[in-house]
């Protein structure tokens, strides 16, 4: 009977050791060795490799074309630039510039704000501009009447970054732009859409008559390292600013004590003309808050506006916060125009 009891201990002793044995390389068979290395993922922009400024005082007219021209501007540059993204996520602009005078020119870059009445040396502010070209595509880029057109029709009042970046032309210390704009992705074949594309320009103004007359020798460079960054948001367009109507005859709480009585917001638009907001079924126009203890109701006769309630006096609580955001989407070129503004319980 001890006999037995024995060697029913060394068959329990045995198949452990067997466990045991199977179980190493049962756990080396199921490893992952995975090996990280960098690669190199290349972004589908395109950008000048030239361009052509002329220092212009009086800002005369320089033809671009047969039918558009440009003038009063002391400096600008001949012929439209662009930048244009086909990759397949939108790109945040950013732009490092740098001015420098060659031998030879007697040309000095404005390092104040403002050209002094009485400067009469040959200097020049020079400023970096960009803007969005939304009416550039793939079918469009060779079309004079929206590429040129479009760029004959570029308003300081738009620039990007707002005043535009001067050029100072400060030795081994670039001018530096960041998050100036976002390019629109392109299509899925690789194509620039509306939004993909953006015009860049030198501008400024020259002293008009200085000491020595204006000659040809008279020249500067401006160099412009533009860099790319994926952006983390879709592509869309500012549609304006978004503000609680206290006038409102109801609902006209500040959007920072809003209740269960409500808050009418506006839109004060900063939509292009050609886009109309709507509202109702197949409307273009959306509110909506990201906090589920609101409500949004859009007003039934006029898209720019809605109001934001809180659901219940309990919740939400006191201070709680929210964002209010309008998107309108153009339905033409499927661009979206978005204004967001932070509000809290009352």
């Amino acid at each position: 009977m001890k006999f037995m009891n024995l060697k029913r201990l060394g068959s329990v002793a045995m198949a452990g050791a067997m466990a045991l044995s199977l179980a190493a390389p049962a756990f080396a068979a199921n490893e992952s060795v995975i090996t990280g290395s960098y690669k190199e993922i290349r972004l589908a922009v395109t950008v000048p490799s030239t361009g052509k400024a002329v220092i212009n005082p009086y800002g005369l007219p320089i033809a671009l074309s047969d039918n558009y021209n440009l003038t009063g501007q002391g400096i600008s540059n001949a012929a439209p630039l662009t930048i244009q993204n086909r990759s397949a996520v939108p790109l945040k602009v950013n732009a490092s510039i740098t001015g420098t005078v060659p031998t030879g020119s007697n040309f000095a870059f404005e390092t104040g704000n403002a050209l002094n009445a009485n400067e009469n040396g040959k200097k020049g502010l020079v400023k970096f501009e960009m803007f969005h070209a939304l009416g550039l595509t793939e079918t469009t880029l060779e079309n004079e009447d929206v590429l040129i057109g479009g760029f004959a029709a570029l308003d300081s009042a738009d620039a990007l970054p707002a005043g535009g970046k001067q050029i100072k032309g400060t030795a081994g210390t670039p001018d530096v732009a960041t998050n100036i704009l976002t390019l629109r992705e392109g299509t899925a074949d690789g194509n620039l859409q509306a939004g993909g594309a953006a015009y860049f320009r030198l501008t400024g103004e020259a002293v008009k008559a200085p000491a020595t007359p204006w000659a040809a020798t008279d020249t500067f460079v401006a160099t412009i390292a533009f860099t790319f960054e994926p952006s983390a948001t879709p592509f869309a367009m500012s549609a304006g600013t978004l503000a609680a109507d206290t006038s409102a005859t109801t609902s006209n709480e500040p959007v920072n004590a809003i209740t269960t009585t409500g808050a009418t917001i506006v839109l004060t638009s900063a939509l292009p003309d050609s886009l109309t907001p709507s509202t109702g079924t197949n409307g273009n126009t959306v509110w909506s808050v990201d906090n589920d203890d609101f409500s949004i109701t859009p007003n039934s006769t006029d898209p720019l506006k809605a109001v934001v309630k809180a659901k219940t006096t309990a919740s939400p609580a006191t201070g709680d916060n929210v964002n209010i955001t309008v998107t309108i989407t153009d339905d033409s070129n499927g661009i979206s125009y978005t204004a967001t503004v932070a509000g809290q319980a009352g």
